[in-house]
């Protein structure tokens, strides 16, 4: 492997359809802001709790609101991974 110079681990992350809001009509957008959690263990309802907020408030907004998205990590490793 003389040409590789970095090697990453695979990772799957799963959408959360019921939280998420992305608009199938729509062009893909150009610009994405991404922010990434990591979770305590034992504190992942704490979070799931405060995405359904921001879910429903983003969704109330005129004209359903910005795209929006909550990943999961199917594949984490020790903390949980959110990725919104």
């Amino acid at each position: 492997m003389p040409n590789v110079t970095k090697v990453e681990q695979g990772e799957y992350w799963r959408a959360d359809s019921k939280l998420s809001n992305f608009k199938e009509d729509s062009a893909p957008s150009k610009l994405i802001y991404v922010r990434y959690h990591e979770i305590n263990d034992g504190e992942g309802h704490r979070l799931k709790d405060h995405m359904a907020k921001i879910s429903e408030t983003i969704k109330s907004m005129p004209d359903g609101g910005p795209e929006w998205g909550l990943f999961y990590n199917e594949f984490w490793q020790g903390k949980r991974s959110v990725v919104t």
